[in-house]
């Protein structure tokens, strides 16, 4: 990839492969050289043998880092990049000397900044070998400068980004009118909550109307349904709304009164529809 991507053009669901990098020893070597980390696990074979490992083992952190350098080789952040403002990495499976591996990028979410010249994105990493085993995975956020200030300000306007205020709203308003949405909360008073990843919204409801909505409502919510970001963003990409086999396998979480929300599974049936609709993949 070699076009400059700004603000506009990470769009949620956005994938970009970052390609491939061989961990051979010379820069296993150079990392410990540079970073004191001088570990035997990953400069003596025999000691990695020794701890039961098949070979020495590539620094956590090198990896980590090499994403980075994947992305400005990649080319979309060539102009636009103006920070990174946070990042957090897991480590599922040991990578070892000479293995190769390969970066996938996926935008997560995005929201403009005031101004309109620049937002902040988020994206998560992954690293998968040669047989698309995920070994490592981390996400961050970063803000990006928009190709056109103006511009920016009125495509958020007309398509609000996943998942800003603007966003949260469209979707408030296609559930006040949805009459299956009503029908199916009519016998219940209480407040739904649902985790955009770091971000909540709540709906409190009387006899099938929304009476009130926002953060606040959700920290009294009757249950709580939450996923980080790429749960959502995988769960909008599927053909079909797949939320009760999302739940079952862990990549949604429910916490709260059981009860109710067993209760309200066709509720949230009809919200996962309307997220669905709005978060175009």
């Amino acid at each position: 990839m070699t076009d400059d991507f700004f603000y506009e053009d990470f769009t949620p669901g956005l994938r970009i492969d970052l390609g491939s990098v061989a961990f051979d020893q010379e820069k296993v070597l150079a990392f410990a050289e540079i970073t004191g980390d001088k570990h035997p696990l990953h400069v003596d074979e025999g000691k990695a043998k020794s701890l039961g490992f098949e070979k020495a083992l590539v620094h956590g952190s090198l990896v980590s880092a090499a994403a980075i350098g994947r992305l400005v080789a990649a080319g979309p952040f060539s102009d636009s990049i103006v920070a990174m403002t946070d990042s957090s990495w897991q480590f599922m499976h040991p990578i070892f000397v000479n293995d190769v591996v390969n970066y996938e990028l996926l935008i997560t979410s995005r929201r403009l900044l005031s101004k309109g010249d620049r937002g902040i994105i988020g994206r998560q990493f992954q690293v998968k070998n040669l047989a698309g085993e995920v070994l490592q995975e981390g996400s961050s956020t970063a803000v990006v400068l928009s190709r056109n200030a103006e511009g920016a300000i009125k495509l958020e306007a007309l398509n609000p980004s996943f998942p800003s205020a603007g966003w949260v709203s469209q979707l408030i308003e296609k559930l006040k009118v949805d009459k299956d949405f009503e029908e199916a909360t009519s016998s219940f008073n209480g407040a739904i909550a649902f985790a955009f990843g770091d971000d909540l919204l709540g709906i409190r409801l009387y006899k099938g109307k929304i009476i009130d909505q926002g953060r606040a409502v959700a920290s009294s919510a009757t249950f709580t349904v939450g996923a980080t970001l790429s749960s959502w963003i995988e769960f909008v990409g599927r053909p079909r709304n797949e939320f009760i086999s999302f739940a079952m396998k862990d990549k949604f979480s429910v916490s709260g009164s059981t009860y109710d929300y067993l209760r309200m599974t066709k509720a949230t049936m009809l919200i996962m529809d309307h997220v669905r609709r709005l978060l175009i993949i």
